[in-house]
């Protein structure tokens, strides 16, 4: 991807799987459009060769980072965990939350230990506690700039 080369060969790879079930859930490895030109690749080139450290090192906004506990791999969590609470603090942001969320993956769904399941539609659902996190988060930001009236 961020090469552009080897092309044929992914090509080539795309057409073996791409009637396999699995195929048409997004973003495997094997998915994406069979033009090297399509403008998805220049997009995907961004998000995934971004390195965030040096806007981490700026942030002075309050900010919730939200992990998944089960994500890449829990001590590639964990690694960005630290990072992220580094850069932070190299900021001087006073106002960061670092969340890991229990037996969820990387995009936050739940994840079942048997990764040798097939992945549906119905496995597809938020890991508990997820949603409440970011309502928890922002209730507290709100208390703080407008605490209750006392009487």
């Amino acid at each position: 991807m961020r090469s552009g080369e080897g092309w044929d060969l992914y090509q080539t790879m795309r057409q073996r799987v791409q009637n396999l079930k699995w195929y048409h859930y997004g973003n495997t490895d094997a998915w994406g459009p069979a033009t090297a030109t399509n403008p998805y690749w220049a997009n995907q080139r961004r998000i995934y060769f971004y390195d965030p450290a040096s806007a981490l090192e700026k942030l002075a906004c309050p900010v919730l980072f939200v992990f998944g506990e089960l994500g890449s791999s829990p001590t590639t969590v964990m690694a960005n965990v630290t990072a992220v609470g580094f850069l932070t603090e190299r900021a001087g942001n006073q106002d960061v939350t670092i969340s890991v969320i229990p037996n969820a993956g990387h995009n936050l769904f739940l994840e079942e230990k048997d990764a040798a399941k097939a992945l549906t539609e119905e496995r597809l659902r938020y890991a508990p506690g997820y949603p409440q996190e970011f309502v928890k988060w922002a209730r507290n930001r709100i208390d703080r700039r407008h605490p209750p009236e006392t009487h």
